[in-house]
């Protein structure tokens, strides 16, 4: 699938650019939709959400053997979790009432973090998709990046664990938390048994 972003509410334009979108179709590639921003307690932007869910089905239902839809992409804060998942419970509603077969992808808090995964509470149908961002060891996944303070270095990968945890005590520990305190390790066949609640 090739991500076609086409909204960021709440600065939403009326005329949604189709560029990417038709480009996708015509070279026969699939496309994710998404919406992305932060809404959580403003029932005027959630409205709004909803209002531009259903303008997106309005105008991509037929399509939805090669689109598929995700809802909202990387919501952070975990003490959004209750409204998260209420707001994609209503938002799956909606869409089904333009498909019943359109894959929607959802994911959780914390930037769509595996660990969040068990939190997501929707009703389930065989076209939904969970979508999890892996960033461990965020040392190593955002060596260099602009935004993440004293990351400006070379990293391997693989390594022994204890490299990640040593250049993790370099991060904020907000950012760095899961492989500092030894919530995730490696990523082998047992991990996704580990993570269940």
């Amino acid at each position: 699938f090739e991500v076609v972003n086409l909204l960021n509410i709440p600065e939403m334009e009326s005329n949604v650019t189709i560029g990417n979108y038709l480009e996708s179709k015509k070279l026969g590639k699939k496309a994710i939709i998404k919406v992305s921003d932060k809404f959580f307690k403003d029932e005027q932007l959630q409205t709004r959400f909803y209002q531009t869910w259903e303008h997106l089905m309005e105008r991509f239902a037929k399509d939805s053997d090669i689109v598929a839809f995700e809802l909202l992409n990387e919501v952070v804060n975990p003490l959004y979790t209750d409204e998260w998942n209420h707001i994609a419970t209503e938002a799956i509603k909606l869409i089904r009432k333009y498909s019943k077969d359109a894959h929607i992808i959802v994911g959780g808090v914390m930037h769509n973090s595996v660990i969040a995964v068990p939190t997501i509470k929707v009703e389930w149908d065989e076209n939904i998709v969970l979508n999890f961002h892996c960033y461990e060891p965020l040392c190593f996944t955002h060596q260099h990046a602009h935004w993440v303070d004293n990351i400006d270095y070379d990293l391997n990968y693989p390594a022994d664990i204890s490299v990640y945890e040593e250049k993790s005590k370099l991060l904020d520990q907000n950012h760095a938390a899961s492989v500092f305190e030894g919530m995730i390790g490696e990523i082998d066949e047992t991990f996704f048994e580990k993570i269940r609640p």
